[in-house]
């Protein structure tokens, strides 16, 4: 079979930076971060988490129905207005017939529900409980007579994709990924996947989380995954330290972040603006994670090489040498140690590696989509985003291993960038973007 190229044609983006690319971006570039302390409603205050990203409400005006608010979690307004801005960016509008949508595929990363979602569930769970032993039959039974049914679509998994394919009359291959950090990266890869084998001509592809609440940050303290900054004496712009060795755990931001990806022969018959190409895609496991006690990360390692190694990337030796890496980075103890010591077995010695984590957060299902516009970026300006608040004192083995800086760096003739992105159940994605 003939592969086919794949392009990057569109770019859509919400975080607590704000909701449009260029704001993002010069954040990245600039290195400046938006936490905030959090909001009374988000009921965190009082906990061992003092900051988290929050994302701006995006206004009704931008959703294609106003009606669909009553329907939409604040999640899935956010992921539906940032899908749209994706498709809009990519010229890709229903009615204008410069695509087939039999062809048009969606792939989206978003399994986090908020507790707070499901508490209209809550009094009919109690009385479902009988001598301790919970009636799940009289839960059935009732719970359509005592719960709005509303409630039922607000807290379905897939309602992003659901209503942006509504919306753009999306009728192709299409499926929703629920692997919590990976996801978004995931459905990217697997997005390039259908269209890369003819599967459809055009798919849009991303990830959206918001997990700014309770049951998130109370599981993320115990595990040692989230940095307890209500006890640090470091400002909210001081908290997340990726591969340094003062890192103390991540920090929670909600956002969503979604890609345009099509066949380059669709994009240029349209018209359309090609702003990189997906040239490699690699996955694997580890099991799920101790964020604690992790020792190392086989799983991403086989996922950088079969993207390496998919995409044509030098090799020096026997390591491959991208031109630079947008890695995983979140400042958890462990992983960042793990994810590092991974790139010593696969990257070349020297390479550029960065973080954008420090200034968007710990984005769940988004982050992986996030880094992959951070690349398209770094590739168009021969320059590595900063890695904020890394003091020089380095998480790995070998502090030598990989260039990384507080500052920009300079990245003269920038063909291939790596991106890679780590779950809590053990799976990792690696993707290769090279230059337009």
């Amino acid at each position: 079979m003939k592969m086919r190229r794949v392009a990057i044609t569109g770019i859509g983006i919400s975080t607590a930076v704000g909701d449009d690319l260029l704001t993002n971006i010069s954040s990245w570039r600039e290195g400046r971060t938006h936490f905030g302390a959090v909001a009374a409603a988000s009921g965190l205050l009082g906990t061992a988490v003092k900051y988290a990203g929050e994302c701006p409400e995006p206004p009704a005006s931008r959703l294609p129905d106003r009606k669909v608010k009553k329907i939409l979690t604040r999640k899935d307004v956010i992921g539906l207005v940032t899908a749209l801005e994706a498709a809009s960016d990519a010229g890709i509008r229903p009615g204008t017939q410069n695509f087939d949508p039999e062809r048009f595929g969606m792939y989206v990363g978003a399994g986090s529900t908020q507790i707070k979602d499901l508490t209209p569930y809550f009094p009919l769970v109690r009385q479902c409980v009988q001598g301790g032993v919970f009636d799940s039959l009289k839960f059935g039974s009732e719970m359509m007579d005592l719960v709005n049914p509303m409630v039922v679509l607000q807290t379905l998994m897939n309602n992003t994709l659901c209503f942006a394919a509504i919306a753009l009359d999306i009728r192709g291959v299409n499926s929703n990924f629920m692997d919590f950090n990976v996801s978004g990266l995931r459905a990217v890869g697997e997005a390039f996947r259908s269209v890369q084998t003819g599967r459809a001509d055009l798919c849009l592809a991303g990830g959206v989380a918001s997990p700014v609440e309770p049951f998130h940050v109370g599981t993320g303290v115990n595990s040692g995954y989230l940095a307890r900054s209500a006890e640090l004496s470091w400002s909210a712009a001081e908290i997340l330290r990726p591969y340094d060795r003062e890192r103390c755990g991540t920090v929670l931001s909600e956002g969503a972040a979604f890609l345009m990806l099509e066949d380059e022969g669709h994009a240029v018959s349209r018209g359309a603006r090609i702003l990189g190409y997906i040239d490699g895609y690699g996955a694997g496991s580890d099991g799920p994670v101790e964020f604690m006690h992790e020792e190392s990360a086989p799983g991403l390692s086989g996922s950088v090489k079969r993207a390496c190694r998919e995409a044509g990337v030098d090799v020096e030796g026997k390591l491959f040498a991208p031109d630079l890496i947008i890695g995983h980075g979140n400042g958890v103890m462990r992983s960042d140690s793990v994810e590092l010591n991974a790139y010593l077995s696969t990257i070349a010695p020297g390479t550029p590696l960065a973080s954008i984590k420090a200034v968007t957060g710990e984005l769940g299902e988004a982050a992986g989509v996030a880094s992959c516009i951070a690349a398209v970026d770094a590739l168009l300006q021969n320059s590595v985003p900063p890695t904020i608040n890394f003091s020089g004192n380095f998480a790995a083995d070998d502090p030598h291993a990989f260039s990384i800086s507080p500052l920009a760096q300079a990245c003269p003739s920038t063909r291939q960038a790596l991106i890679t992105q780590r779950s809590i159940l053990g799976i990792s994605c690696s993707l290769v973007i090279s230059k337009s």
